[in-house]
């Protein structure tokens, strides 16, 4: 995204930035609003503007007659064609035609360590998730979906923990028809105009339990994977509805002993049986994919966006 900043707003706490849609942003630059009412106070009450007398205009509302600054009706004014314009030309509902879905992939020592793809299907009002009634403020902060979070996991393992979130935003149009965003929530900067398959995350999952592993000395009992140095035990937690990955294998070191496995003290104790089976990497992975869900693989592929299909399917199903 960085490629399509214009400018900085609201002393840097916001970013601009190009609208691609030249047609969109020339609608959205030319939208008026009617200017002979305002509102003003709260609750508020609309004002018709009849006629200005210096510093004032002279404004009704029914039989009340009152004097309102110059400045403060020319900002209501500014107000309204801010809340009508974003009204009617919703940001989030554009934002994902202009740019797709984005992402942002952090990297440690020059691999894959972190994966952010930002969806943006809806904008929730904020005041209905706590019970109020109140109406899409297009210009505030809200809620929107969705966002995949893909993150590497190396405390006693080599694993994977997805979520998928809700991501607070605020985006909105600017009176030239230009995207605009507040940093504070998301930082958009940080992000590349196209979609990072989150199978970099499996592949680099892969390869780093290959090299782990080693390819000499592997044997197994069940579902315990042993070298000399480690016992290696896959696993695949769910974290919820939806069957977010969290998966891999625990690495558990020898102890002193070179027969028995303990990740620390006071930590479960494996011990390496006398009857195993010659085994490998590739049959650890194998016993690793055979573990993952049809949504969790759908969450790990190229398919991850179309993950709704596959909630829809299994609740048709149940």
């Amino acid at each position: 995204m960085k490629q399509y900043e214009l400018r900085k707003e609201k002393e840097g706490n916001y970013t601009v930035y190009r609208n691609l849609n030249e047609s969109l942003k020339a609608e959205i630059a030319n939208f008026k609003v009617d200017t002979s009412t305002v509102s003003l106070g709260w609750p508020p009450i609309e004002w018709t503007i009849q006629e200005r007398d210096g510093n004032e205009f002279k404004c009704v509302s029914g039989r009340d007659v009152k004097y309102i600054n110059v400045n403060d009706v020319e900002e209501a004014i500014e107000e309204k064609l801010t809340t009508e314009r974003n009204k009617k030309f919703q940001a989030y509902q554009h934002f994902t035609k202009t740019f797709g879905v984005i992402s942002n992939l952090r990297e440690y020592e020059g691999k894959p360590w972190r994966l952010s793809i930002l969806d943006i299907k809806s904008a929730t009002d904020m005041g209905a998730l706590v019970g109020m009634e109140s109406e899409l403020d297009t210009t505030s902060v809200n809620f929107y979906s969705s966002e995949f979070q893909y993150e590497f996991d190396t405390y006693h393992t080599i694993g994977i923990k997805m979520n998928l979130v809700g991501t607070s935003m605020c985006l909105y149009f600017t009176p030239e028809g230009d995207f605009i965003n507040r940093d504070y929530n998301v930082d958009l900067s940080s992000y590349e105009t196209k979609t990072i398959s989150p199978t970099i995350m499996l592949e680099h999952l892969k390869s780093e339990i290959f090299k782990k592993v080693g390819n000499t000395g592997v044997v197994r009992k069940g579902n315990k994977f042993f070298t000399d140095k480690y016992c290696f035990i896959p696993y695949n937690k769910m974290n919820n509805e939806n069957q977010e990955p969290d998966f891999g294998v625990k690495i558990i070191p020898v102890r002193h002993d070179g027969k028995s496995y303990q990740i620390e003290s006071g930590h479960t104790i494996h011990k390496r049986p006398e009857k195993i089976d010659q085994s490998s990497p590739e049959e650890l992975w194998k016993e690793l994919e055979k573990s993952l869900t049809p949504l969790q693989k759908c969450l790990l592929s190229d398919e991850f966006l179309n993950f709704r299909e596959f909630v829809d399917l299994e609740k048709a199903e149940a």
